[in-house]
C-alpha cells in the first residue's frame, strides 16, 4: 500500500504531538515534516509537495487561513485539512482546502484523514474518454491519418 506524506502545522504543543502520533501511527501515512506557525508550513509545503497538509487556523502571527492562497499555489496537488477553533463551515469552499474540522473534535480529524486517504488511493476518474470496441475514435483516425502521409511519395522535380 501506498503511504501519503504529510506537513503537520499547528502550534499547541500537546495536539502537535497526539496528532503526530496519529499520523506516524496510521498505516496510509507518513510524516513528511512539523512546524509551529502558518509560514514555517507554507515553506514545508513548498519544499516537500505533500499529499496532505495537516493546518491550523490559530497560528501564532500570520492565521492559518491567510496562507491557503499561496499554499495551493505552491503546491496544487497538496490537500488541506484546517483546524478551526471556531466554525468550520466558514472555511469551507476556499482555494486548496479540502476538508474544514473543528479542532477540538479528534474523531473528525481522523475521519478527514480516513477520507482523504481513500481519495487518494483511488481517485474519481476526470476526462477519461470513452472507450468503444477496439480502441478510442479519435486514435484510430489520427493513426489513419499518419499512415496515409506515410504512403505518399515525395514527388520529383524534374531536371
Amino acid at each position: 500500500m501506498i503511504k501519503h506524506t504529510v506537513v503537520l502545522g499547528i502550534a499547541d504543543e500537546m495536539a502537535s504531538a497526539h496528532l503526530r502520533r496519529l499520523i506516524v501511527d496510521h498505516p496510509r501515512f507518513e510524516l513528511a515534516g512539523m512546524a509551529d506557525n502558518a509560514i514555517s508550513t507554507l515553506y514545508m509545503v513548498t519544499a516537500s509537495k505533500p499529499a496532505v497538509v495537516l493546518l491550523a487556523d490559530d497560528s501564532p502571527g500570520i492565521r492559518g487561513r491567510d496562507v491557503l492562497a499561496e499554499m495551493a499555489a505552491a503546491s496544487p496537488s497538496s490537500l488541506v485539512i484546517i483546524t478551526t477553533p471556531g466554525e468550520p463551515e466558514a472555511l469551507i469552499g476556499r482555494p486548496g482546502v479540502a476538508e474544514a474540522v473543528p479542532q477540538s473534535d479528534l474523531d473528525a480529524i481522523v475521519k478527514a484523514l480516513n477520507s482523504l486517504a481513500n481519495f487518494l488511493d483511488d481517485p474519481p476518474s476526470m476526462g477519461q474518454p470513452e472507450r468503444r470496441g477496439r480502441g478510442d475514435r479519435r486514435m484510430i483516425q489520427d493513426w489513419t491519418k499518419v499512415f496515409a502521409e506515410r504512403r505518399t511519395r515525395p514527388r520529383r522535380v524534374p531536371i
